[in-house]
């Protein structure tokens, strides 16, 4: 499959609207050597500011990051034929462009644990619907064409996943953050590393999205051990983020880029959190750098501990090397 995907030099145009699917963007780009015109969403702060500091890091050879001038679908129509990296296939974007059969060549990177969800998708019995949530009937028959489009793009060879996930589809080519993990180890960026023997908690978006009162959620915090640096979810409030404050022990970060850049040059680290996709992207970007990685559920009892060596499950869960979580 990738034979078709990468025989030529031809620049690859990538949209993504995350800072995730943006690192994996450039890390494809070191991997492949193809050269990639990244075109990150408009007015999103935290993904502006991880330009940034990606930017400082110094891209790859052949690797750039532009700003947009038209929106992407206009974009898709008047490079139809070329070659399209994209970070979520569930995405507006990405299933509109797919139904209308404009894109010919693509690569998705990954956004989280919801590449996990196209595994089903390619065996051919679940819907390009989001799993999480229920969809209108006008997304629903979008996402049909949609979903009928990917599966021919993938027996013509011209899809390919770039994923750190492992998958098991002859449509992957994988990776391990090496371009992150080569450029973190020169000391570069903004990013100092925490002192070796650090604790760090990792915040979740358990209380947004319902799943947990705030009570239950700030308990938990303060079963912790203390002292720790809180690293809040993006999308907890600056008023829940005051409560948490007066936890004593616990100081909060207030840097906005994505965890895996912020902790990337760091070692010795004792890493906590609720059950996350992020614990997945650590495992691997602080592998060899002898931090503690800890899972622990919302009743603060413990569900698995990995070091610098680990794996993921076809479910996406950690799992501690030598035995099951």
């Amino acid at each position: 499959m990738t034979q078709n995907m990468t025989h030529t030099m031809i620049a690859a145009h990538a949209w993504v609207e995350s800072p995730l699917q943006l690192l994996c963007a450039i890390e494809y780009g070191a991997a492949t050597g193809i050269p990639v015109k990244i075109v990150p969403l408009a007015g999103a702060v935290q993904l502006e500011e991880t330009v940034r500091e990606l930017e400082s890091l110094g891209l790859p050879p052949r690797v750039s990051i532009e700003r947009p001038r038209i929106s992407p679908l206009t974009a898709i129509v008047r490079h139809s034929r070329d070659h399209w990296i994209v970070g979520d296939a569930y995405s507006r974007f990405t299933r509109i462009a797919l139904a209308v059969g404009r894109l010919r060549w693509l690569t998705i990177v990954d956004d989280g644990a919801i590449t996990m969800s196209l595994v089903d998708v390619f065996a051919g019995d679940a819907p390009l619907e989001r799993p999480d949530r229920a969809e209108p009937i006008v997304v629903r028959a979008v996402a049909r064409r949609a979903r009928r489009r990917l599966l021919a793009l993938a027996a013509s060879r011209s899809l390919e996943i770039f994923s750190f996930y492992p998958l098991g589809l002859p449509t992957l080519r994988a990776h391990a953050f090496e371009w992150l993990r080569s450029r973190a180890a020169g000391a570069n960026g903004s990013q100092a590393a925490l002192a070796e023997g650090s604790r760090v908690i990792l915040g979740s978006a358990a209380v947004v999205d319902g799943l947990q009162p705030e009570n239950d959620y700030l308990t938990w915090l303060g079963a912790q051990e203390l002292p720790a640096t809180y690293f809040p979810h993006r999308r907890e409030t600056a008023e829940f983020l005051a409560r948490i404050g007066h936890i004593e022990g616990l100081t909060i970060s207030l840097s906005r880029l994505p965890i895996e850049l912020v902790l990337a040059s760091s070692r010795g680290l004792h890493i906590v959190s609720q059950p996350s996709s992020a614990l997945a992207t650590l495992a691997i970007v602080l592998s060899g750098r002898d931090c503690e990685l800890s899972q622990v559920r919302r009743d603060s009892e413990p569900t698995g501990s990995l070091s610098a060596a680990v794996s993921l499950s076809s479910a996406g869960s950690l799992i501690p090397s030598g035995g099951a979580a």
